[in-house]
């Protein structure tokens, strides 16, 4: 085998599993729910999310509360559109705040996450007190 046929044969290797280093189009994740202070403490509460080219990627719901306080995943299912993505977060007692953001990974790597800042500055909300 010529070395140059050695090389393709790796780049093409590399290229499957590296999106971005290959030409391929990073997932863009658009609204995401965002939701609003509830007195709703049963749940659950639904998040949904727009990922644009997700295929081959997983889309995960990571969300913590003070019953978890380490960010939990959970994974988002597409509807018929394969754009729509939703999952649930379970409820929580008055008084507690949730925080969540979604993350879009390529394997065990995360891509993308909505807010962009992801664990670091998450979307939140509270369960009022009855």
């Amino acid at each position: 085998m010529s070395m140059r046929l050695l090389r393709l044969g790796l780049l093409a290797t590399l290229c499957a599993g590296a999106l971005r280093g290959c030409g391929g189009v990073e997932p863009r994740i658009e609204g995401t729910t965002r939701l609003s202070a509830t007195s709703d403490a049963v749940g659950p509460y639904e998040i949904h999310t727009v990922v644009r080219d997700a295929a081959g990627f997983t889309v995960e719901l990571r969300y913590a509360s003070p019953e978890v306080p380490s960010f939990v995943p959970r994974l988002m299912q597409a509807d018929d559109s394969e754009e729509t993505f939703v999952a649930t977060i379970p409820g929580s007692p008055g008084g507690s705040e949730i925080a969540y953001y979604i993350a879009v990974l390529d394997g065990d790597e995360v891509i993308v996450t909505d807010p962009r800042a992801g664990e670091d500055a998450p979307y939140t909300f509270s369960i009022l007190m009855p």
